[in-house]
């Protein structure tokens, strides 16, 4: 795998922990972990607690949980497809929401898949190899 980070968003401890197992039972060790949108922005900007962060090494892929607090993850994908540095960064979608309006914002706002929790490894590997990301 590449030394690239992977990003995960997530606000919800238990989720966090079962993630994070399985990137690395998929050999994807190098993870940085945002519990909420501005967090994960600042990562992405290098700025706040990641001031001083190469912001120009871009994850090779974001794992975004939608339901956050201060930034949810439909307005950090906006503020991502907003910035030119940051709109082609590959977003993977991870959720509990079945909620056809946040498939909608999804799809419109350019991710590449749209998972369910709890999150599998087999989900995961598929959604990678099929945009060429594994």
């Amino acid at each position: 795998m590449s030394d690239a980070a992977v990003l995960l968003v997530e606000d919800n401890r238990f989720d966090e922990i079962l993630t994070l197992r399985l990137l690395g039972k998929s050999n994807y060790q190098n993870v940085v972990v945002a519990r909420d949108g501005a967090e994960a922005f600042d990562y992405l900007l290098g700025t706040g607690r990641f001031e001083g962060r190469d912001s120009s090494a871009l994850p090779k892929f974001v794992l975004l949980d939608l339901k956050m607090p201060k930034i949810d993850g439909i307005a950090l994908l906006k503020m991502m497809r907003s910035q030119e540095r940051l709109k082609n960064v590959p977003v993977i979608v991870i959720t509990s929401s079945i909620e056809d309006s946040d498939l909608k914002l999804c799809s419109d706002l350019n991710v590449l898949a749209y998972l369910n929790k709890p999150l599998t490894r087999e989900d995961l590997e598929k959604t990678l190899r099929e945009h060429g990301i594994a």
